[in-house]
């Protein structure tokens, strides 16, 4: 239970279907502006008290030996002096507290944003899964943001719920990902960290940010939001397989080469309203879990 204030209450897009066509057709899930401000927002936020569990609150007391704080005490009981003794405290006991018990901490403390992604934009989310997944289906929501990859239970995403008008920010459950052309001159680090089989897509939704942590810039994103899903599978040597529409194999030698196949495709199909006489790449609806 956290400070005085309430879980975000703002209201969310309806589901987003996915995309079955490259090129200006592609359906852009509205609401990606307020989506976007909330989670930049949220991660460029400077250590707020009332972010912190209540339990913290006795427990300043105690050690500061500060009488005639009520039992279960909320940051607005305290008065203006003490609370401010109190946020300086948690400055200075935010490492330990992340080293015994960070899933209750803010995810702003070591997840930092740096800007919105433009609308379109294309990125690489690395799995040890091979390409014969079918939806990303799990990730996490605002609790625990900053520590997804190590979080024990996953939160289930299920797209007729998870961006409708009616759910808060605290339900949504988002995803993570790389901008794909950075994750293209990277592709050897992230896939031995991540998995190498890789999924392509674009988003309008996404907010790039820093992760303490993992020491590397990352994406996150709503579940639910992504459309032109291109599964890939590793063949070894930084190789990746593709199935097209027909159900034939075609493969490319980096994924540098993979992005500049879907990206052309893309701006042939906005040009032409097809793919040019290339084949067409199998597209998923969603993506697979981390």
């Amino acid at each position: 239970m956290l400070g005085t204030r309430p879980q975000g209450t703002t209201p969310w897009s309806r589901h987003a279907t996915g995309g079955d066509t490259f090129g200006p057709m592609a359906p852009r899930p509205p609401k990606c502006a307020e989506i976007q401000a909330w989670v930049l927002k949220w991660l460029s936020t400077d250590l707020d008290p009332q972010d912190f569990p209540l339990y913290l609150i006795a427990a300043w007391a105690e050690e500061n030996e500060i009488d005639g704080v009520p039992e279960n005490a909320y940051v607005d009981d305290l008065a203006p002096v003490q609370q401010a003794d109190y946020k300086a405290w948690l400055e200075g006991e935010v490492w330990r507290l992340m080293a015994t018990d960070p899933l209750e901490l803010p995810a702003y403390l070591t997840l930092h944003a740096e800007r919105k992604a433009p609308p379109g934009t294309w990125f690489a989310h690395f799995t040890c899964e091979p390409g014969g997944f079918h939806a990303f289906d799990r990730g996490t929501t605002m609790d625990g943001l900053h520590l997804s990859t190590w979080k024990r239970r996953k939160d289930p995403a299920n797209c007729k719920r998870n961006l409708p008008d009616a759910i808060g920010i605290a339900e949504v459950v988002f995803g993570f990902a790389f901008d794909a052309a950075t994750a293209a001159r990277n592709q050897r680090g992230y896939g031995h960290k991540y998995g190498d089989h890789v999924v392509l897509f674009q988003c309008d939704c996404a907010v790039i940010a820093y992760h303490d942590g993992d020491e590397e810039t990352q994406a996150i994103f709503p579940i639910c939001a992504e459309y032109n899903v291109v599964p890939f599978t590793a063949t070894g040597g930084g190789g990746l397989l593709a199935e097209t529409e027909r159900g034939e194999d075609i493969e490319f030698d980096s994924l540098k080469d993979a992005l500049d196949y879907v990206q052309h495709a893309e701006r042939r199909a906005a040009g032409l309203g097809q793919w040019g006489g290339w084949p067409r790449l199998r597209r998923l609806r969603r993506l697979v879990r981390r």
